[in-house]
């Protein structure tokens, strides 16, 4: 008997260990699942443009230009899927007058590369240096963050002047994320790319707006709030009951970006 338990207990450690390490292995193909089919004809009003990232990549990415006067909003969508997934919202910003740039990331909507932390950064700072070229100034600039975008909204906004910050269901780190996924793993000292929002998001001094819902099953609901609550003021909370984590914005959600974008454009 007491063979069979240290057989089963060798057995059970063999098959834990496997566990993990396949998670390690595959993290990137997890925390980014990207479609990498290339994108389609932008929506109505947008063009299909090229940034080029510092590190040499050319990133084909969605850009709607408005009046010269009009904020711009500057999307950064979630870990899943594409800017393909995102037309209705894009356009309906644009209906709003707003300008647009949807960033669609290396790795993902058919570009080069493959995605990254520090990639991402990149890719965003591209897409400042576009819209710095076409001469916008930074007042006009809104940032929104979705989902994993949340986190390169905050970043970007640390390293370049713009008028304010969405963030759509952000989350304190990826670290944090995957320890609420996989309980019985390390997932925090396992993960690469950590994203960590909780640390970096006290040094933003723009105006904050965060969208949340209490029925989030991928980032959970305290940790959105925990974002809010560790950012300085001028900041703005607005949480709904009645959304998914991927449906914010359509249950409630928009007029209060759109709100928001418009009030922190227009004291600048």
């Amino acid at each position: 008997m007491l063979r069979f338990s240290a057989a089963f207990g060798a057995l059970a450690l063999i098959v834990y260990a496997s566990t993990v390490l396949t998670l390690y292995l595959r993290q990137d193909r997890l925390l980014f699942p990207a479609s990498i089919h290339p994108l389609n004809t932008p929506p109505p009003g947008m063009q299909e443009i090229s940034l080029r990232t510092a590190d040499g990549l050319i990133l084909k990415s969605w850009f709607h230009e408005s009046s010269p006067n009009a904020p711009v909003i500057v999307y950064f969508h979630g870990n899943a899927g594409s800017l393909n997934w995102k037309g209705d919202r894009l356009e309906h910003f644009a209906q709003a007058g707003f300008g647009v740039l949807a960033l669609e990331y290396r790795g993902y909507g058919g570009n080069p590369g493959h995605p990254s932390e520090a990639g991402l950064y990149r890719d965003a700072m591209a897409a400042l240096d576009f819209l710095q070229e076409k001469g916008v100034l930074p007042e006009r600039i809104v940032l929104y963050g979705e989902s994993l975008g949340t986190n390169v909204a905050v970043q970007t906004a640390l390293h370049r002047a713009v008028a304010g910050v969405v963030l759509d269901s952000p989350y304190t780190s990826i670290a944090d994320a995957a320890a609420y996924h996989y309980p019985y793993v390390p997932a925090r000292l396992l993960i690469k790319n950590r994203f960590d929002t909780l640390t970096c998001i006290p040094n933003l001094s723009r105006p904050l707006l965060v969208i949340r819902t209490t029925e989030d099953r991928v980032v959970p609901p305290a940790q959105s709030l925990a974002v809010f609550e560790a950012a300085q003021q001028p900041k703005e909370v607005w949480t709904t009951d009645h959304a998914t984590h991927a449906t914010v914005l359509e249950h409630g959600g928009m007029p209060v970006v759109l709100d928001f974008v418009r009030r922190v454009t227009a004291t600048n």
